[in-house]
């Protein structure tokens, strides 16, 4: 908690309550962090009362804040970035990742990202027309770099992923279980997690 509030203090305090709740994140602190409470709170109360005026700020100055506030915490602890859903996304989140993509090269950051490629294909409604999904444009530039990597999961080993989801646990489970629960019609990878859970919520 220190290193994270310390790294957001330093390079990215425009980011709280734009991408982090202040109030929140203070309660964190006070219980974490104690020491940099203060500082926190002075950060809030310039923002309650107009000090920081957030439309003095462009979106680049917010992504170009988490960029380094990533990279700072990078540095002492490798970090893992997964956002899903991406085909669900806002233009400003979209903005975001495009910037991370390019900007985080070199760092100790493994950003993940799922979409469904079908949804992104299709596009979206916008107004009567339907328009190229925003998606797809980031999609193709991250494409042309070197250090990328696009696994599509329709044609990954897909029982392989079962046995060793189902193995994350102890279990006595079966074969032709094994067998039924793979071959379920479109049962996807979160499909898959989320019957598990109900599983151990019943207790079989």
């Amino acid at each position: 908690m220190p290193d994270v509030v310390g790294a957001l203090l330093a390079h990215g305090p425009d980011l709280i309550d734009w991408l982090l709740p202040g109030k929140a994140l203070l309660s964190r602190t006070r219980a974490g962090a104690p020491d940099q409470a203060s500082r926190l709170t002075e950060i809030l109360d310039g923002k309650t009362t107009g000090a920081a005026d957030p439309a003095n700020l462009q979106q680049t100055d917010l992504f170009e804040q988490t960029t380094k506030t990533l990279q700072k915490l990078s540095r002492d602890h490798p970090l893992i970035l997964l956002v899903d859903d991406l085909q669900r996304v806002d233009p400003g989140s979209i903005g975001l990742l495009f910037h991370l993509g390019r900007r985080l090269r070199g760092s100790r950051i493994l950003l993940i990202g799922a979409y469904r490629p079908e949804e992104i294909a299709m596009g979206h409604l916008m107004a009567s027309d339907r328009e190229g999904h925003p998606l797809a444009s980031v999609i193709h530039e991250l494409q042309l770099d070197p250090g990328a990597m696009f696994i599509d999961l329709d044609k990954t080993e897909g029982r392989k992923f079962v046995d060793a989801f189902i193995d994350t646990e102890p279990n006595c489970l079966s074969e032709d279980f094994r067998e039924d629960f793979f071959s379920v019609p479109m049962c996807t990878p979160c499909l898959q997690w989320n019957c598990c859970g109900v599983c151990r919520v019943v207790g079989n």
